[in-house]
């Protein structure tokens, strides 16, 4: 079992007050509420427990009465590409989980970061679509044909990353 793991975990009969010591341990900020066999059932932040107590909640109840059950989680044989890909979308913590739903590693961005791998050149970018108009990047052309482009992005993004070889061949990874 890793350290963070171990310093970020909470069994589910714990109450709201040890969760908050718990977050408050830690600078990533979250706790991971599990069952006796290390089984994942939530998570809780800062913003689930502000959000329960506002509401009236109480610090002695169970900290399953503010955690969050609806959380990004990875296998733990996600490639280190996916988790990069995740933590680009905001993510700072993913909880790593065995076949069986148990709670294995906690992901940060340092890690999925590290130099394992060197990376020269990271991008996101979203996907757009150009319903009218566009097309030309010749200045001579678009400066003679002033026009107008009605387009588009939606809710996904293209990514590449540029990592050096040793033997000096490219290689296109498939499409995940």
């Amino acid at each position: 079992m890793s350290v963070l793991v171990k310093e970020l975990t909470i069994d589910m009969q714990q109450t709201i007050l040890d969760a908050i010591k718990c977050i408050e341990s830690g600078n990533l900020q979250i706790a991971f509420v599990v069952a006796a066999n290390m089984r994942l059932l939530g998570v809780v932040t800062n913003g689930d427990v502000r959000r329960y107590l506002l509401q009236g909640g109480l610090t002695d109840q169970p900290v399953t009465a503010c955690m969050n059950r609806e959380f990004r989680s990875v296998s733990i044989t996600t490639p280190r590409e996916d988790l990069l890909k995740a933590f680009d979308l905001g993510h700072n913590a993913l909880p790593g989980l065995d076949a069986e739903g148990r709670l294995v590693e906690v992901y940060t961005r340092q890690m999925a970061a590290s130099a394992e791998v060197p990376v020269l050149a990271r991008a996101r970018a979203p996907v757009r679509m150009s319903f009218c108009g566009g097309g030309a990047d010749l200045t001579y052309f678009f400066i003679d044909h002033p026009a107008a482009v009605l387009s588009c992005t939606v809710g996904l993004y293209a990514h590449a990353t540029l990592i050096p070889r040793d033997d000096r061949q490219i290689h296109i990874f498939p499409k995940t």
